[in-house]
Parts: structure tokens; sequence; C-alpha cells
């Protein structure tokens, strides 16, 4: 399944892709068409990436209980999974935290830790909420790396200019 977004992250459809490799496709969505030639694809297998960097961390280990994406070994209360997409240590239970930098109320910016898209295959977006109760996609959220180290990136992420009117205001970074 390939999901096709616009410059601003929003989802505008998804189209599944049999055995394609390169070629063309048109793709045609909410009253608006696409053509994209010479179409490269690059097949991503999450689960596959996701063994590997586990079994770095536990090379004699067939455990499901321990190696699984649900699993939480080291007792910090993040899956394993969660600790694979934001860079984190699952065999350690001080590194719990993507967060670096907490939420600057004053410029709207933070930072966190991800595995890096291009290794990891993972999409990174922002989320805020005013009450912990609804949450939205920020799409006006800006990221940039400010520094890589190996495979994990440190991100300052600043959310958009008008939530910052909010007396209360929390944010996610969702993996997807």
């Amino acid at each position: 399944m390939a999901k096709i977004y616009d410059a601003t992250g929003m989802l505008l459809g998804s189209v599944t892709l049999a055995q394609m490799t390169s070629g063309f496709l048109h793709f045609a969505a909410n009253e608006s068409e696409w053509e994209i030639d010479n179409l490269s694809l690059l097949s991503v297998n999450l689960n596959a990436l996701f063994q590997s960097w586990i079994a770095s961390y536990f090379p004699r280990v067939s455990n499901p209980a321990i190696l699984g994406p649900d699993a939480d070994p080291d007792g910090d209360g993040l899956k394993n999974y969660s600790e694979y997409a934001f860079g984190l240590a699952p065999d350690s239970g001080s590194s719990s935290n993507p967060i670096t930098i907490p939420l600057n109320h004053g410029n709207g910016s933070f930072s966190y830790t991800r595995r890096a898209p291009s290794v990891g295959g993972l999409f990174f977006t922002v989320w805020t909420s005013p009450d912990l109760r609804s949450w939205a996609r920020d799409f006006g959220a800006t990221q940039t790396v400010t520094l890589l180290v190996g495979t994990v990136e440190t991100v300052r992420a600043t959310i958009s200019t008008p939530l910052l009117s909010n007396p209360k205001l929390f944010v996610q970074i969702h993996a997807n």
C-alpha cells in the first residue's frame, strides 16, 4: 500500500501497488488527477528492520516476550517498537524519553530523538492537544534535524504559531 501526501503532509489517498518496482502510475482522488512518470519504489520491510534492530540488543534470545514489538524487557513503560521508532535502547530502563528539550511555549519548539526515516522506514508527525483528550495533527509544524549520531537523529520541531495562543498545550510525536 502506497500513501500519497500533499506538500503539507496531508494524506490525499492510497493505492495498492502489486509487484511494481518501476514504471508509470496514474492516481486520481478528490476530483484531482496526478500522473507520476519514471516511478521508482523502494520496498521497506519494517518487520525485518525491527527484527534486525532488536536482535542487535538481544543476540542470543528468542523469547517473544522479550523480542516482540509490544514487549518491554527493560520495564521502562515503553514498548520495543516505540523504542525502535525513537532511537532508544530496549535494554535500558533509563532510556525512556525521546524528548530531549521540552516544549517552549514562547516559541513553540521542542526537540526529540528518532530513528532516521531513511534507515527506519518511518514517517513522523507532530500532534497537539489543549486538554490531553482531543488530539489533532499540526500540518504546519516544521521538523529540522539538528544532529545525527549513527542512525538516530535529534530533531527540533516547531509547532504552528496559532497554536501558541492556547493557555495549555501538549505535544505528541506519531511514528507511522
